[in-house]
């Protein structure tokens, strides 16, 4: 979708308008596609790949499937995305109120894997000490958003596109509470929240709340780093 959504500006902008031909590789949560795309793409800039943080990820994490590097490529294009994390209302009518309930119970995650997209959401829910399970093997986000709507998940995180067309329709109808938001990072590098959804707070507010601190250590650097290479820059 991303790549349609752009293929007609991209043209737009080459000499000559060529008509971009989009090839889906699925598999590996994106490695299987940017493996080949490594080993297999013409060096003379007619192919092109679009990433996520499901392909940043494992190149960060050394994943021994990775066979790409991104020295090896040139940036062309980047776009951010934000997201928000929410839960069932079974757990708390606020926020204030699920984040309690999840300190003292374990709650079920669906996700697609425990290092693609949903690794800083892991990381920030266990800083907030939450007890969760997170149950990986989705396909997509979406499939998790209906594990969600079936109950069969009390946690869900979603990105900005997907949370205005599918979660905010629940938050209406009373069937979701939302928690936080990833924010975003400013001119300065700092997170801050995020202007598709102003009311929320970011996940380092939630977190100086309940500890009347700023985030810190190992596992608050982690967040950082895996909450900036995945949601401020998207290829």
């Amino acid at each position: 979708m991303w790549a349609r959504f752009f293929s007609t500006w991209m043209s737009d902008h080459i000499q000559g308008n060529p008509t971009l031909v989009i090839d889906n590789v699925p598999g590996g949560g994106s490695i299987n596609g940017s493996n080949l795309f490594a080993m297999r793409a013409d060096s003379d800039g007619s192919q092109w790949i679009g990433t996520s943080a499901s392909t940043q990820y494992p190149a960060m994490l050394q994943d021994r499937r990775v066979r790409y590097s991104y020295d090896d490529w040139t940036p062309i294009l980047a776009t951010p995305t934000g997201g928000v994390v929410y839960a069932q209302p079974s757990l708390g009518d606020s926020a204030e109120e699920v984040l309690n309930a999840v300190t003292n119970q374990r709650v079920k995650f669906a996700v697609q894997s425990h290092t693609g997209l949903e690794l800083p959401v892991l990381i920030a829910l266990d800083l907030l000490g939450a007890d969760v399970q997170a149950v990986s093997g989705m396909r997509s986000r979406g499939e998790g958003r209906l594990a969600f709507e079936r109950g069969e998940a009390d946690i869900d995180f979603q990105t900005t596109s997907a949370y205005f067309s599918s979660v905010e329709p629940l938050v209406e109808s009373g069937r979701a509470v939302p928690l936080f938001s990833l924010g975003v990072l400013d001119d300065s590098g700092e997170i801050v929240r995020d202007p598709a959804f102003p009311d929320l707070p970011t996940f380092n507010e939630v977190y100086e709340t309940l500890h009347g601190e700023a985030p810190s250590g190992p596992a608050a650097a982690a967040y950082r780093k895996f909450f900036a290479s995945g949601f401020t820059l998207q290829n």
